[in-house]
C-alpha cells in the first residue's frame, strides 16, 4: 500500500449553500466549504487504510485457496473481491501477482 499520509476520504455537504465536496486527509477532521467559507464536519469519512488492508486479506485468502485447490488464481480473487462488494482494479492484480509470485515460492 502506498503511503501517501492520507488515510481517509471524508465526505462534506454545506447546509448553508448546498455545496457537496470530498477531501483526503490524515483524519476525519472538518473542513471549510470552498463556496461560502462556513467550517462542516464531515457527514462521512472513509477510512482508506482499512479497506485496502481488507482487499489484500481477501486477495490472500483467494490466492491461497486457488492454489490449495488448483483453481484459476485471478479468476478467484475477482470473484472473491466482488462478493465483497469492490471493483477489481490494477492494485488489486498487481498485489495479487505479487502475492502469488511469495505464496508459490514458499510451497513445497
Amino acid at each position: 500500500m502506498k503511503d501517501d499520509g492520507y488515510r481517509f476520504v471524508n465526505h462534506y455537504h454545506c447546509p448553508r449553500c448546498y455545496t457537496r465536496w470530498s477531501s483526503s486527509d490524515s483524519c476525519t477532521c472538518n473542513d471549510r466549504c470552498p463556496t461560502c467559507n462556513v467550517e462542516i464536519e464531515p457527514h462521512e469519512s472513509e477510512d482508506i487504510y482499512y479497506d485496502e488492508l481488507a482487499r489484500q486479506d481477501l486477495i490472500e485468502q483467494a490466492v491461497r485457496a486457488a492454489l490449495t485447490f488448483g483453481l484459476p488464481i485471478r479468476s478467484r480473487a475477482k470473484e472473491m473481491l466482488e462478493d465483497y462488494g469492490y471493483s477489481w482494479t490494477s492494485e488489486d492484480e498487481r498485489y495479487m501477482l505479487e502475492f502469488t509470485e511469495k505464496e508459490e515460492a514458499n510451497r513445497p
